[in-house]
């Protein structure tokens, strides 16, 4: 009853093709991935801990073609054939305290994508302290990425260099119950965003 496991395995695949009509093919595309993700949780007194740990390979294979009027017909301008692998880290805390109206969570996850090898660092915490038995006033901050994709990297309009794209948010928020069935709830965020993928006249 205080500790909790969970692992999962997954696989998928995908494909696809735009053909013209003639049959030529515009675009196809094919891609996979299969990982294992693990989620731990243990209750100490007041502390929750929570870990988690996930790896995945990646791989992906496209060819686009547009059609060249000077030689009336089809040529190549995008095609790769890539995989790398991505692993990822969290570890978290939640402490609940002063008769259960205040909770605090902190903690935070590294994620790495060694196909452009690098290593994503993100905090985050969160606060909720019930101010009565009905109101609650909650808040919240972290660090967010995604890692570009393969056709971000190798596409028409690739480029191997490219970094995460990063956010940084924030939230406050406070809600009130109108009986046993209804709360009002006011929130308000920021979010700050950083290297966000870019290309010309696209």
């Amino acid at each position: 009853s205080r500790s909790w496991l969970e692992s999962v395995a997954f696989f998928s695949r995908e494909a696809g093709k735009n053909r013209t009509l003639e049959g030529t093919a515009r675009f196809q595309s094919g891609t996979s991935q299969w990982g294992l993700r693990s989620d731990a949780a243990r209750a100490l007194g007041r502390h929750r801990l929570q870990a988690g740990i996930l790896v995945r390979r990646l791989s992906e294979d496209a060819v686009s073609r547009d059609f060249n009027r000077a030689v009336a017909s089809y040529r190549v301008t995008g095609s790769y054939d890539v995989g790398s692998a991505q692993a990822g880290a969290y570890v978290q805390d939640t402490w609940t305290g002063l008769e259960d109206h205040l909770t605090v969570t902190l903690g935070g996850r590294v994620d790495r994508f060694l196909q452009n090898r690098k290593t994503r660092v993100e905090p985050r915490a969160s606060l909720t302290w019930a101010i009565s038995s009905r109101t609650k006033v909650m808040g919240a901050a972290g660090e967010y990425s995604q890692f570009p994709t393969f056709e971000n990297l190798f596409g028409r309009q690739g480029n191997p260099e490219l970094r995460a794209e990063r956010s940084r948010q924030y939230v406050l928020g406070v809600e009130h119950g109108l009986g046993n069935a209804t709360r009002v709830r006011l929130e308000g965020y920021d979010q700050e965003h950083a290297g966000l993928l870019y290309a010309p006249g696209a």
